[in-house]
Parts: structure tokens; C-alpha cells; sequence
């Protein structure tokens, strides 16, 4: 018995200092890249006008189920990833190694102001749905070669990417009109 609660609560130290560690890894990596969540007016804007995007009632009925759908899916995908395997491994194609995470791809360009939503929230690791959904390299795109930000400062790419789509795609609309 003693043996047990003595490997239990050993368990439960590694899992605080694991914490720990990565809490001190986010914040020294926030501080050396700049990676903190952007709480300008830009940034209000870009999100109020992603969620202003015109839509006709029937895409708004189909965007809200689809908003279901993937919502379950990336349920799904966190669940996977608080495995402490997944946890603690470095490469981000780990942390989307799972039917999950195929399935949200699958849901093709449906499911991509979902994705950006959760980018902009810090999940970084859905850059790979977003090259694999669209087939675009975002650093060619925008000429980027030095990657110097790693996966952060590819979302802050592929949220360009996005508010470049959303602009275009507003613009064409109000044409249209």
C-alpha cells in the first residue's frame, strides 16, 4: 500500500514539474518571439470581421452545423492530445496523429474559419490542417524563407493568409451586389 501512494504521489510530482516546464517554455518563448496574444484593435477588427463574413441564410444553416461538426472533432483532437505521450513530444505532427485530426481535413475548406478561430487562440499545431486543406507552403507564399518564429509565427502567416481570403472574398461580394 505505502508503495503505491509512494509512486502515486512520485507520478504526481513529475506531472507539477511537467507543468512547470512547459509553462516556463511558453512564456520564455512568447517573450524571445513576441508570440503574445495580440489585444490591439487590429486585432478585434480582424476578428469581428471574420465574424461578419456575409453569408445567405442557407450557408449560415450549413455553417452552423458544420461549426458542430468540427466542433466535436477538435473535442475529440484535444482529448487525444492530453495524452502525456503527446504532451510531451516536441514534433507537431504528433499532436495531430489521430482520426480526429483526419477527419477535421477532410472536412476540406468547410472547416477553415473554424481552424483560423482556433489558431488565433493560440493552437498552433492546426497550421498543418490549414497546408493540408489548402496546399499552400505559407512561408513561399509570403516569401519567408527564414521561418525564424517556428510554428507561431506560421499561424501569424496563415492568419494573413486568411484575412487576405476574407478581404478578397468581401470584395467579390460587394461586386457581385
Amino acid at each position: 500500500m505505502r508503495h503505491r501512494v509512494r509512486d502515486h504521489l512520485r507520478h504526481v510530482k513529475n506531472i507539477v514539474r511537467l507543468s512547470v516546464v512547459c509553462t516556463l517554455g511558453v512564456l520564455w518563448c512568447s517573450h524571445v518571439h513576441g508570440c503574445v496574444p495580440d489585444k490591439s484593435e487590429d486585432a478585434a477588427r480582424d476578428q469581428a470581421s471574420l465574424k461578419n463574413v456575409n453569408m445567405t441564410e442557407e450557408n449560415e444553416s450549413e455553417s452552423v452545423g458544420d461549426r458542430g461538426e468540427f466542433h466535436d472533432l477538435y473535442r475529440e483532437l484535444k482529448e487525444f492530445r492530453d495524452d502525456i505521450r503527446v504532451e510531451v513530444s516536441s514534433r507537431p505532427e504528433d499532436h495531430n496523429d489521430c482520426e480526429a485530426f483526419r477527419r477535421i481535413v477532410a472536412g476540406g475548406e468547410r472547416f477553415l474559419p473554424f481552424i483560423v478561430e482556433e489558431i488565433r487562440r493560440g493552437d498552433f499545431y492546426l497550421n498543418q490542417a490549414m497546408h493540408e486543406i489548402t496546399g499552400i507552403d505559407v512561408r513561399k507564399h509570403y516569401n519567408d524563407q527564414a521561418g525564424l518564429g517556428g510554428e507561431q509565427h506560421d499561424s501569424e502567416l496563415w492568419i494573413r493568409w486568411w484575412n487576405g481570403q476574407s478581404s478578397s472574398r468581401r470584395s467579390a461580394d460587394a461586386r457581385n451586389d
